[in-house]
């Protein structure tokens, strides 16, 4: 097959284009500035949470399934195969194409100074703006730091990995290296120990323990109101003090008492567990005492006539008041059906893990990185003003290597980081609510790629550093107070990637979502595919799309909405169903890779090799547009096969060359095509693209001198440094 001509364009193409740029236009009208929660969990696996099947997470993705449940879960959410190109992309709104495709190192320029980051945007339009967590985006100059770029705070790492424990961190403009540099530290930081937010103690097979889950409730229906208990140290403890309590202030159970339902028996004691009358029987439950498990509340409401499921519940998910819920039993005429009431009952436990202290004198700088910046987000929204609106951006650390060990935990450590992000997550939004906020705030959770080492995609194919699903198509969802009630538990299925929020978040506080150059960049040349059209005083435009439409009035949009053609790398491109793959990314080992990892951990492998399974070529676009000479791509149909296991190149050649021709095309747009790659990839050299006099000054050794003289610490950024 012939490589198509790649500036010929489709008429179909323009047709489908021009009707996503009039579908850009967000109709729902939003009456205040919403407050904008964007989580980012690192490396963390389609299928290693309980919203996407895998209910052997529940417990440690309890709060994570429970918001997404409560709101729209995102079926074909994209982003790039690897950490650092799709956090320039979040914070750009270009696709990894139009800032390269390498990873950042700390001191490298792969964001251009002259683009506008959706911070600065947020912060135009009256946003407090803060950012917790894993930096990772290149910090050549002082002006790449977050604060220089809209942010109000920031304490995190500036490189792709660190120990957990790492006092290699950064506040603000700053190195945080000892307590003593640490200029706003979250409460009780450094003591040697760590209050864990709430946890919710919970039934486990025949016996009372907790799961070391926090739940954010924001959902428990059912009558009764809620306890909490600040002394307990020990599962034990919470359990005993919850039973001195009374029947409605037991651990979050929910009861179904013996009776007869139209004629059908009842077991005794039938135990839930969740959100209050969720459905989801908890397995192995039997009656017994607290201590060893629960009894039913004795002689309360057990000739109610209505389940609570069977009771209109506020979309806010406020409790039934209790006194309304026996007048309405002691109305009822027919006493010849009786229904059980599923009594909810809350006793929410502060467990005090004590930990014991690192070494040296530096508690709080090198504390668990989940639960310092968990602390960090949760002070930043005690302090803050409700009636400002609040843009909180938490890139998790965890699940990435390495996998240390979690404080406060004893099982699996992957597990544990999984956990311990959930009872972060469950804390923040259980601190909105209480603040008032959480109505008009939306949520949006996503992982930064797919999963590896521990993580696993099933049942997509392959894993980070790959060109297949399991490394671009994240699990991810919205929710939040701003999702329209009658979407909640919902999921969506338009093809949409983390580029997408920028122009989002711009039309929710009611900015211009574009950032465009000075002037447009020149046509592109297939004769010469290196040819630099930008110049220097152009450069790439936003490539998200305002996704707000289609999210609220799904039912007038298709798959391809958003982008009827996506370019996830230079080798891949989706458009609807279909997805073109020329190669597999150069400088990664795909021996191992291109199959598929089961729900218990073990790879499949593929049968037979496929063109598109092989490397792609080194170098950047060196007089050559990307794939093997003589390989064809290959091509998918995602929704006919999720897997990815059957080529239907051969069958469609007039897809291929189409979609083909797109990709080819967009990759001649590229941005910073001359980076010289070296051989191993991960080490990236950076775009190097932004001006001079944006990046001040550049003296490696001077700043590495100063960064060291003054905070102990010898990287950071090398251009505009104080003195140098």
């Amino acid at each position: 097959m012939a490589q198509p001509q790649p500036y010929l364009l489709p008429l179909r193409t323009l047709a489908i284009a021009l009707l996503g740029i009039l579908q850009r236009q967000g109709t729902l009208a939003v009456t205040s500035s919403p407050h904008l929660v964007f989580i980012l969990q690192d490396d963390l696996g389609h299928y290693d949470v309980a919203f996407n099947g895998n209910t052997n997470n529940s417990a440690v993705t309890a709060n994570i399934t429970k918001l997404a449940r409560d709101g729209i879960i995102l079926k074909h959410h994209y982003t790039h195969w690897h950490c650092s190109p799709t956090r320039r992309s979040f914070l750009s709104g270009r696709l990894p194409v139009h800032h390269h495709e390498q990873l950042s190192g700390v001191a490298t320029d792969d964001l251009d100074l002259r683009y506008t980051w959706i911070s600065k945007k947020l912060k135009s339009a009256g946003y407090a703006n803060f950012w917790f967590g894993k930096g990772h985006t290149g910090y050549m100059s002082m002006n790449h730091m977050p604060t220089r770029n809209g942010f109000d705070h920031f304490v995190g790492f500036l490189s792709g990995s660190q120990s957990y424990t790492s006092n290699d961190r950064w506040e603000d403009e700053h190195p945080l290296h000892t307590d003593a540099q640490f200029v706003n530290p979250p409460k009780n930081c450094g003591d040697g120990y760590r209050v864990y937010s709430p946890l919710m103690a919970h039934v486990q097979r025949e016996k009372c323990a907790a799961n070391q889950t926090s739940f954010h409730n924001l959902g428990f229906q059912c009558p009764g109101p809620s306890s909490m208990i600040s002394s307990a140290s020990s599962a034990a403890d919470c359990c005993a003090a919850c039973d001195t309590l009374g029947p409605y202030n037991c651990t979050h159970w929910t009861y179904m008492l013996a009776s007869e339902h139209n004629g059908e028996a009842l077991p005794q004691c039938t135990v839930w567990s969740g959100r209050g009358c969720s459905q989801i029987k908890h397995p192995g439950a039997v009656s017994g005492k607290p201590a060893e498990a629960p009894n039913p509340p004795p002689g309360v409401l057990h000739t109610y006539t209505a389940s609570c499921t069977d009771r209109k519940i506020s979309d806010k998910g406020q409790a039934i008041d209790k006194v309304a819920v026996v007048k309405e039993m002691e109305s009822t005429k027919n006493v010849n059906v009786e229904r059980v009431l599923r009594v909810c009952c809350v006793c929410i436990c502060v467990l005090v893990s004590a930990i014991p202290a690192p070494p040296g004198p530096d508690h709080c700088a090198s504390s668990y990185s989940t639960t310092l910046y968990g602390e960090l987000c949760l002070q930043a929204i005690a302090a803050h003003n409700a009636s400002v609106p609040l843009f909180l951006y938490f890139p998790i650390q965890a699940v990435h290597t390495p996998y240390d060990k979690v404080p406060g935990w004893t099982g699996p450590t992957y597990e544990g980081m999984l956990w311990d992000s959930d009872v972060q997550i469950g804390a923040i939004m259980q601190l909105l609510n209480s603040k008032g906020m959480y109505d008009n705030t939306l949520v949006v959770y996503t992982a930064d790629n797919g999963g590896t080492g521990s993580g696993i995609n099933f049942p997509l194919r392959g894993e980070k550093h790959t060109n297949w699903e399991g490394g671009m198509r994240t699990a991810a969802f919205v929710s939040g107070g701003l999702i329209p009630a009658s979407l909640r538990g919902t999921t969506n299925a338009i093809n949409m990637h983390i580029v997408d929020w920028y122009p989002t978040f711009c039309y929710l506080a009611g900015v211009d979502g574009t950032d465009n150059p000075p002037v447009p960049p020149s046509p592109v040349d297939p004769a010469d595919p290196g040819k630099n059209i930008y110049g220097d005083r152009s450069y790439p435009g936003v490539d998200g799309v305002n996704l707000w439409n289609m999210l609220t009035h799904p039912e007038a949009h298709n798959r391809s909405s958003a982008h009827p053609y996506l370019v996830l790398s230079k080798e891949v491109v989706v458009a609807g169903s279909h997805k073109l793959l020329v190669a597999q990314n150069y400088g990664w080992s795909h021996t191992s890779d291109n199959g598929w990892k089961q729900p218990d951990g073990t790879w499949v492998a593929p049968a037979k090799a496929y063109n598109c399974g092989y490397t792609d070529l080194p170098g950047g676009l060196n007089g050559s547009l990307p794939g093997l000479p003589g390989r064809t791509p290959c091509l998918f149909d995602l929704d006919a096969d999720v897997g990815e296991r059957t080529d239907i190149a051969g069958s469609s050649p007039e897809i291929v060359a189409e979609l083909w021709g797109v990709l080819n095309h967009t990759v001649l747009t590229a941005f910073c095509k001359d980076i010289s790659i070296p051989p191993d990839t991960r080490s990236g050299s950076g775009c190097l693209s932004s001006p001079k006099e944006l990046l001040g000054n550049c003296d490696a050794a001077c700043a590495g001198a100063y960064w060291k003289q003054q905070y102990g610490s010898s990287e950071g950024p090398i251009c505009g440094v104080p003195g140098c």
